[in-house]
């Protein structure tokens, strides 16, 4: 998997759409648009992207408030799939794994990623290095998701104005410039609170 990867493939788009006959490749490519669209406006919603890189990369981050009740120093992360292989370094000093701890706490047991970093000391900034960015699987969900905007945007070249249907036949409906609202259901839980960079 890539990072930023789309998340329904051409197969599966053109069956969800409705292109049943396999000699009919007039639409690919602008479904094939469509769905690196849709995949985007998936991530816009929920303030991440699901997919993982494909080699290891440093990050670094700043933000670092104290939380009492757990008496720890806490530093918001991009999205982390695994802890195998992570090198943390914090202020310049490379850190053991007993000096930091990953949460929420059995994120991975549920197919969720680890968000944050969290150190027994205070540190100005927390540099992680890993080829775990992002997420191990993309959630059906999401998958689910970018199926359905990924029709309402291949049925826009049918709406010139933004408006699909016929008011004659009590069908009319104006297509709103956000995610589709069962699209927006789907992916929830999913939705990741912004932070600022």
């Amino acid at each position: 998997m890539a990072w930023e990867p789309d998340y329904v493939t051409l197969a599966v788009a053109r069956a969800y759409v409705g292109i049943t006959d396999d000699a009919d490749t007039t639409d690919d490519v602008r479904l094939a648009t469509d769905i690196t669209t849709a995949s985007r406006i998936v991530d816009d919603h929920c303030h991440r992207q699901f997919g993982k890189v494909a080699s290891g990369e440093a990050r670094t981050f700043e933000g670092i408030f104290y939380v009492p009740a757990r008496r720890a120093w806490c530093v918001d992360v991009d999205d982390l799939a695994a802890a195998a292989g992570l090198v943390v370094v914090a202020d310049g000093v490379t850190l053991t794994t007993d000096d930091y701890r990953l949460t929420p706490l059995n994120s991975i047991q549920k197919g969720r990623p680890f968000e944050r970093i969290e150190l027994a000391s205070r540190a100005w900034s927390v540099t992680l290095t890993t080829d775990q960015w992002g997420w191990a699987n993309v959630p059906v969900p999401v998958q689910t998701a970018t199926k359905l905007q990924l029709k309402r945007l291949f049925s826009r070249i049918d709406a010139e104005f933004g408006i699909s249907g016929s008011p004659e036949q009590q069908g009319e409906l104006r297509l709103l410039q956000r995610i589709d609202v069962d699209a927006a259901m789907a992916v929830h839980r999913y939705i990741r609170e912004e932070r600022p960079r």
